[in-house]
């Protein structure tokens, strides 16, 4: 199985707030000049940690969720990006950092990105 080089796919988060709710999208955007398919063992295709302000782990999006054992794929254009979208409700009040990857078997790039919610 050839494995995705380091550099041909980037990662980027986005964070909306709305109050206490906070939504995300995560993209994937394939850099080089060819498609690349990705490869994934369950129906899961991203993880991601939120931490508050001391680094503790206030929820993990895989935790206490079941995943279909079936493989997949997902084949970038050249150039495309995929996104995907999560959202939390009432998040308490305080400053956070979120990081989100790619859970494919190829290539697992990943992105950060800090907020706060205000009280």
């Amino acid at each position: 199985m050839e494995r995705t080089p380091p550099g041909r796919l980037s990662a980027a988060v986005h964070v909306d707030r709305s109050g206490r709710d906070v939504r995300f999208a995560f993209s994937v955007q394939n850099a080089s000049g060819q498609p690349i398919t990705l490869t994934f063992n369950t129906s899961q295709r991203f993880d991601y940690v939120l931490e508050d302000e001391a680094g503790n782990v206030v929820k993990r999006y895989s935790d206490g969720k079941m995943f279909l054992q079936v493989i997949g794929t997902l084949t970038l254009p050249a150039g495309d990006a995929a996104v995907f979208h999560d959202a939390i409700r009432a998040v308490p009040p305080g400053r956070y950092r979120v990081t989100f990857r790619l859970t494919a078997n190829e290539a697992q790039p990943s992105a950060t990105a800090r907020f706060f919610v205000t009280p």
